[in-house]
């Protein structure tokens, strides 16, 4: 199986039709954030807003407006006022089943959730290009191959930078959380250095004063996140969602003085 992945990768990334999709931008930040907690509206969106940045929210596509593991997702109308504000919405799956990565689903079930996923969030308003793989797995053939018809881009849990494109299925990423915010920066140093597209992987965003919610992967405070905001900032890297470059960046510039813009 992993020849077989290894094998896939190697014919998806170095295809003619794909890499001659790639643009001259030499280096932005993608910030991402799966489940689309209701958190995230309310703490990451706003201190977001301020900066002029843009994120990606992968969200479930059957628990808009509802829960998932005790945690209230955003509904349809929190979801529209991202988009419209210039925020990109992607997939998560349909219902974020545990056990799609276990090996025993069908090809069918595979389709359900991933295209399906897709086409709940198109009958929602919104253009779906891309897809964040259930805790980042990426390994099994009919999950790539239905990826592959129906997303541009979709993210895994592979830590790393990537080349700046067009279309890739097996973006690298790195992981935020509190405690992890000197490991990001490093990441983000590396890539200010190098040159790159830095995956920057969230989940929800909490006030200081709400303990977080544990063992879940990628929580943090809101002043936690503020900081890797100001970071960013500080290091004049654009901020961009993955629309931003299937359509060439185009002449978006952050809000704020000092932004680094493609000029």
């Amino acid at each position: 199986m992993k020849l077989l992945v290894k094998k896939l990768r190697e014919s998806y990334i170095d295809s003619p039709a794909r890499t001659q999709r790639s643009i001259q931008i030499e280096t932005v930040i993608s910030l991402t954030f799966d489940d689309a907690y209701e958190s995230i509206y309310l703490n990451a969106y706003p201190s977001m807003k301020e900066r002029g940045f843009r994120g990606v929210v992968f969200a479930v596509a059957g628990l808009v407006g509802g829960y998932f593991e005790g945690h209230k997702i955003m509904n349809e109308k929190q979801l529209h006022e991202l988009y419209n504000n210039g925020w990109e919405i992607g997939s998560h799956t349909f219902s974020h089943p545990w056990s799609l990565t276990s090996g025993k689903y069908t090809m069918e079930q595979y389709a359900a959730e991933i295209t399906l996923s897709k086409h709940k969030l198109e009958k929602l308003g919104f253009d779906v290009i891309s897809f964040s793989y259930i805790h980042g797995f990426h390994s099994a053939k009919p999950m790539i191959e239905e990826v592959e018809k129906s997303y541009n881009y979709a993210r895994t849990s592979d830590q790393g930078i990537n080349a700046v494109c067009q279309s890739n299925l097996f973006l690298k990423s790195v992981v935020f959380a509190n405690d992890k915010l000197n490991d990001v920066k490093h990441w983000i140093d590396k890539v200010k250095s190098k040159g790159g597209w830095l995956v920057i992987t969230c989940h929800g965003i909490v006030p200081d004063s709400t303990p977080l919610p544990g063992p879940i992967y990628g929580w943090s405070h809101k002043t936690a996140f503020d900081r890797l905001l100001n970071y960013i900032e500080e290091k004049e890297i654009q901020v961009t969602t993955f629309r931003d470059l299937i359509e060439g960046i185009g002449d978006y510039k952050p809000a704020r003085a000092g932004g680094f813009n493609n000029s």
